[in-house]
């Protein structure tokens, strides 16, 4: 994750697997590329590998989360106001990344639009991946850097002033 140090102990918790020359580990012959986390099947793409990339990333992020030893992830957007993080859960496509980018516009320091990160004293720790905006005519997100669009990015945890959950 951003702003995180690599840890290694020793142990991998999940291969990823990228299979673009069309021959899979058993010898066997196939059209498309594959994309395998563990045993398992995360993605194939017809047209381009860009889509692989793309369910790579999601999929790593996810990964990323259900692993973190001291850390609670959760899907939601975060911003700061007055030194306190305002959490904003959510499901994809509930308007998190639209209300993050209004509360920036109005002067609010930005965490994440992707997860709050929580650590066992309950502090918010900031995840500032590029915001990821969606459009009718792009069938990806496209990332949104905060600080081009002139915005502060928080550097350090604070506590939860507020926890939003809205429709």
């Amino acid at each position: 994750p951003p702003l995180s140090r690599p840890v290694d102990h020793g142990r991998v918790h999940l291969r990823y697997r990228l299979r673009a020359d069309g021959r899979c580990a058993c010898g066997t012959v196939h059209d498309v590329p594959e994309l395998h986390a563990g045993s398992e099947q995360i993605a194939t793409v017809l047209t381009s590998v860009d889509g692989l990339l793309v369910a790579f990333r999601q999929r790593l992020k996810l990964d990323v989360a259900a692993h973190a030893p001291r850390r609670l992830f959760v899907h939601a957007g975060v911003v700061a106001w007055e030194g306190r993080a305002i959490v904003l859960p959510g499901e994809s496509r509930a308007g998190k990344t639209t209300l993050v980018r209004a509360l920036l516009d109005a002067g609010a320091t930005y965490l994440s639009d992707e997860y709050a990160v929580i650590d066992r004293r309950g502090a918010v720790h900031p995840y500032p991946q590029p915001l990821g905006v969606r459009s009718d005519d792009h069938p990806f997100q496209v990332d949104r850097d905060p600080v081009r669009l002139g915005h502060d990015v928080a550097t350090g945890a604070m506590p939860v002033g507020l926890v939003a959950i809205t429709t």
